[in-house]
């Protein structure tokens, strides 16, 4: 019984299937005539019934946040995603994480908040406080703390908001993290105070939100270069990788016994280009660089445009440092 149960939760996903089967189930029941159901199937039925209302609550509470409000939809997104629909009430005020798009250095989770009913979200300067860590460490050397952004609503007479919270580590982390996610407190911003040199603020719901648990299963779908390229005229710091990913590009440096940051400098000076197969071209922005002296490396990353998500399959090389690397 108990497998019946987890395969029924299992596949609640999948929504029009189990309604078909559902309907399936009572209509031989009613092709029966009168012939009276079982108790083992009436409380397959019902718990059936019960997953699918559970479900259809949950799509009308969020969709894709990321798709919906930022990426679009298309390849990028769909190679590049994850859902996560994970939800926490508290006092009648809904948060949800509701999917997530990431590469080896930086992950955006979407998150929307619902209002109780009868609630009004217009304005654009609603903020929550985000507690997020690694219990495993996955992404703790070179860790960035992330950063929350409101996203512009479609709807300002409704209940409803979308923020994107993003994380990521410098020297890289991998696909199928796992974080500890709070959110606490829904407030605006609202006016400058002199005397504290901040914003006071306007509280609509103080309280916490906590996701426990959040695993994060995006698709890999970073294409990767290994030139071994040389530096300067002595040669003591080396391009080692560049990975070309759907959020942006980043390059590691490798080397000793030099100045590493007059190197790092001289690779963002030249600057980052992509060509596509097409011949178009795109030249991303830096976003960081450091360097990490214990494990002797450097760190670059650079970043397209806000909302911009790429398909990596259509990029046909990267130049940096002036020279220009096919990739595979």
């Amino acid at each position: 019984m108990w497998q019946e149960y987890k395969d029924l939760f299992d596949q609640v996903h999948a929504s029009e299937a189990l309604r078909m089967e559902v309907k399936g189930m009572t209509g031989k029941a009613k092709a029966g005539g009168r012939r009276r159901a079982t108790a083992r199937q009436i409380v397959l039925i019902a718990a059936v019934i019960a997953l699918l209302g559970t479900a259809a609550v949950a799509a009308v509470v969020a969709g894709p946040t990321l798709r919906d409000h930022l990426f679009g939809e298309g390849t990028p997104y769909d190679r590049s995603s994850a859902p996560v629909g994970k939800s926490v009430t508290v006092d009648g005020w809904t948060a949800t994480i509701t999917d997530c798009v990431g590469d080896d250095y930086t992950v955006y989770l979407g998150i929307e908040v619902e209002a109780p009913e009868g609630t009004v979200l217009d304005r654009d300067d609603y903020w929550v406080w985000v507690d997020c860590t690694d219990d495993n460490e996955q992404m703790a050397a070179g860790t960035f703390m992330g950063a929350l952004t409101q996203l512009p609503d479609k709807d300002p007479t409704d209940n409803r908001v979308q923020f994107y919270y993003t994380q990521g580590a410098m020297n890289g982390g991998e696909t199928g993290i796992t974080l500890q996610f709070k959110l606490a407190d829904f407030f605006h911003n609202s006016v400058w105070n002199e005397a504290k040199k901040d914003y006071d603020v306007t509280s609509l719901w103080e309280g916490t939100w906590d996701f426990g648990e959040v695993t994060l299963n995006f698709t890999d779908t970073t294409r990767r270069v290994y030139p071994n390229l040389p530096l300067g005229r002595d040669g003591a710091v080396v391009l080692e990788e560049i990975d070309v990913s759907p959020l942006g590009v980043h390059a590691v440096l490798s080397g000793a016994g030099a100045d590493e940051d007059q190197y790092q400098q001289r690779v963002i000076k030249d600057g980052c280009l992509l060509r596509a197969r097409d011949s178009r071209e795109l030249s991303p922005h830096i976003r960081s660089w450091a360097w990490n002296w214990q494990l002797e490396k450097g760190y670059l990353g650079w970043v397209y445009e806000d909302g911009v998500l790429l398909d990596v399959s259509e990029i046909e090389s990267v130049t940096l440092c002036g020279q220009t690397f096919l990739l595979e």
